[in-house]
């Protein structure tokens, strides 16, 4: 397998429930929805001091770069993806590869000079075949690129193996028969989103419309990464998904590079796949603060965190909030929390996040497609609507407590789930008194603050009528103390 630069680098990858990309020419570097930590290095160098990099699923990066200043190397990922692929401090890292659902290939220097290669596709049905593929007898020098797709998904190429050298599990027809057909150096497939660089340079795509025209710039031969006096390598990328079919083909084809699998589908609301990924440590800092200092309800016993996710709605979902906020005079946006029931323990951990078939599941419900005011009030163990039917939420953690349940495949789980939400009060009306028939907000007011009564409450309630004025922005998984 040829080690020549390559033409261009482009990697897909996913972020806040939403396609994030970085190109890579001569032209620079253009990327789309990446993590802040990212693009701040990404600012502060040139296209020529960047080596690799990869994007993954739920914000997962890698980022292997020269320092503008000595050119030495450095690394940057989140901390999650270094406790994920367990890299030892001594060891130097040459490239990584993303997985779904904490899956990962690697390769690395250890500090006796000797290249290794790390790995884990536990759980997948292809598990022994990837092993005994992706860590060779040979070492590194022996694999030519490895690509993950969705668990049982992927493809590898072997430098030694002339008449086998690409081995291919779970791909399409139509992804088996374009490898089989073209002499292509990279592929990024998914369902609705591909990209095909050929050896001579020349790119067939199918992008989103609005990122077509950003991307598209960069494929030109005169902007080729062998233009730039680069140390740069061929590197492995992913993307979003391809659905796996269940069979295993060996094929020899005209040279492949490099080619890449997607890891997380782009956001389907009626998926089982759940749209939550695990907060960054800064993130469950700020959260679990938030939640302790807002547990003022002085008869319960105090509670821990134990798990913040990030809860990534589908644009579809979210452009009727943005909507509405942009209607508001003052859109008065307030991080308010939400408990309801739970009939199964997602969030419990995080390997258990998939949503449950449950149709009395709240939380897997709002998750799906967020909140129906038209759900309030139906559960069997629902408390009186004290201003009508809304959507209800408090400034108070324990307040929303008092409304979690735990039912049927959770009832034995010590973890309780609220959400916390982004709410649009807009101009909302203090009420003192209960009105149990409102069905909308008084005239020329969009939300009612129940004001506490000190006989039956200890915090006010927030509510609103519109099912476009709140959004799950996380789910808090926690316990008694």
């Amino acid at each position: 397998m040829s080690s020549s630069r390559p033409h261009y680098r482009l990697s897909f990858g996913e972020h806040l429930g939403q396609l994030s990309y970085i190109v890579q020419s001569a032209k620079g570097l253009e990327s789309h929805n990446i993590p802040p930590s990212l693009q701040q290095v990404l600012r502060r160098i040139s296209v020529s001091n960047v080596i690799d990099f990869a994007l993954g699923p739920a914000g997962y990066y890698f980022l292997k770069y020269r320092e503008p200043k000595d050119g030495s190397i450095a690394y940057t990922a989140p901390e999650s993806v270094w406790k994920l692929v367990r890299q030892l401090p001594s060891h130097r890292v040459e490239r990584v590869v993303f997985g779904a659902k904490g899956q990962y290939w690697t390769t690395s220097v250890d500090s006796k000079g000797r290249r290794i290669i790390t790995c884990n596709v536990s759980g997948s049905a292809s598990e022994a075949s990837f092993q005994a593929l992706s860590c060779p007898s040979g070492g590194p020098s022996s694999v030519g690129f490895v690509a993950m797709g969705p668990p049982g998904t992927f493809v590898f190429s072997s430098t030694t193996n002339v008449d086998e050298p690409y081995t291919m599990e779970g791909l399409s027809y139509d992804l088996w028969r374009t490898i089989s057909v073209a002499a292509m150096k990279k592929v990024k497939i998914d369902k609705d989103i591909w990209c095909i660089i050929f050896d001579n340079g020349k790119v067939k795509c199918r992008l989103p419309s609005e990122h077509e025209p950003a991307i598209m710039a960069h494929f030109n031969l005169s902007l080729s990464l062998r233009n730039l006096p680069s140390h740069a390598r061929d590197t492995e990328t992913i993307t979003p998904p391809t659905p796996p079919p269940s069979q295993v083909s060996t094929h020899q084809s005209r040279p492949l590079r490099r080619l890449a699998l997607s890891t997380t589908p782009l956001l389907v609301t009626n998926a089982r796949h759940v749209p939550l990924s695990p907060a960054s440590e800064a993130q469950f800092t700020e959260v679990s603060k938030l939640f302790q200092k807002a547990w003022r309800n002085p008869f319960r016993d105090q509670h821990v965190v134990q798990h913040v996710y990030l809860v990534h709605m589908d644009a579809r979902i979210m452009a009727p909030y943005q909507s509405y906020r942009k209607k508001q005079p003052a859109a008065n946006e307030h991080r308010l929390f939400h408990g309801t029931r739970r009939y199964c323990t997602i969030g419990d951990n995080e390997t258990s996040l998939n949503l449950c078939d449950e149709k009395h599941c709240s939380v897997c419900m709002i998750l799906r497609s967020s909140y129906k005011v038209e759900k309030a009030g139906t559960r069997p163990e629902s408390k009186r609507l004290r201003w009508g039917r809304g959507i209800y939420t408090s400034t108070a953690s324990s307040k929303a407590h008092d409304y979690c349940f735990n039912k049927g495949g959770a009832a034995k789980s010590k973890c309780r789930a609220v959400f916390l939400n982004s709410v649009i009060l807009g101009q909302p009306m203090q009420l003192q008194d209960e009105d149990h028939k409102l069905q909308k907000p008084p005239e020329s007011y969009n939300s009612v603050i129940g004001r506490k009564n000190p006989e039956l409450d200890y915090e006010d309630a927030y509510v609103v009528y519109n099912n476009d004025a709140i959004r799950p922005t996380h789910l808090v998984v926690y316990r008694r103390a």
